[in-house]
């Protein structure tokens, strides 16, 4: 069985399945349409990261999916946010946690760097600002639910950014700027591996590096990353060249003594 005829043989038994769950909670369990349907489009979401989780180590495309997932994950919510409160005043501004899903699947296709890291700020920028517009709106113009529930969200979410790694996603002049305001308790710059080498290593580089790390062949790496083997193996030379090593294992050992990847 080919990809194609593949991918349109999960499609339909998936079509099917949601078909028959839908009758079931319909007939067999009583519930009520609205109700149901919003819990269908969620698994729906639900089923493409599952594709992808199941096939990103194939085919490197598959990546996309996270779109359509992330759009059904959060129009599913919508659907049930109203239906909850039944509140469908809240339809007009509802629609913002859209925007949310579009910047959760910006920062999943992008988690291997398939565009510039920049995008993923985007994507997190998107993702925190229809939100917090989503939650401030209902604050002020909601029901008794969402009047709550919209700060119990922010003191989550605020919460939540205590524990975001802001160096893991922001582009590399930022992540200079942040090491080179670091200071230790005598007032001196903290020094890292990348200060003690000539040339430090690019992005990619410590991208690959960290693949390599975790056991990777060549023709993984460049599935993982979406390039070509070829740069795979461009990229490892120059970090041989930079790290001053021959093989894996030099690299490897010679990036945990300089702090570039974690024990």
């Amino acid at each position: 069985m080919d990809k194609v005829k593949r991918l349109v043989w999960i499609a339909s038994i998936f079509l099917i399945s949601l078909g028959v769950i839908s009758l079931v909670l319909n007939v067999g369990f009583g519930l009520d349409l609205n109700f149901s349907w919003p819990l269908v489009v969620i698994l729906l979401g639900g089923a493409f990261f599952i594709l992808v989780e199941a096939l990103r180590h194939k085919w490197a495309w598959v990546d996309w999916f996270y779109f359509p997932g992330c759009i059904f994950l959060a129009l599913g919510l919508i659907f049930l946010f109203n239906v909850i409160t039944n509140d469908w005043a809240a339809w007009a501004y509802a629609w913002l946690l859209l925007l949310t899903g579009l910047g959760a699947g910006v920062v999943l296709v992008n988690r291997t760097g398939r565009w510039p890291q920049q995008v993923t700020v985007v994507g997190i920028g998107t993702i925190i600002t229809a939100t917090a517009a989503f939650v401030l709106f209902g604050a002020i113009t909601g029901g008794l639910f969402i009047q709550v529930t919209a700060p119990l969200l922010l003191v989550v979410f605020g919460v939540s950014l205590r524990w975001l790694r802001l160096e893991t996603i922001l582009p590399e002049q930022f992540q200079r700027r942040l090491q080179e305001r670091r200071t230790t308790a005598s007032g001196q710059t903290a020094s890292s591996g990348q200060d003690v080498l000539i040339e430090p290593l690019s992005a990619r580089e410590r991208e690959v590096l960290t693949l390599i790390d975790q056991g990777l062949t060549n023709r993984e790496i460049a599935d993982r990353l979406t390039v070509a083997v070829s740069t795979v193996k461009t990229h490892i030379n120059n970090i041989y060249g930079k790290l001053g090593v021959r093989t894996r294992i030099q690299a490897i050992k010679q990036a945990r003594a300089l702090g570039l990847i974690e024990d």
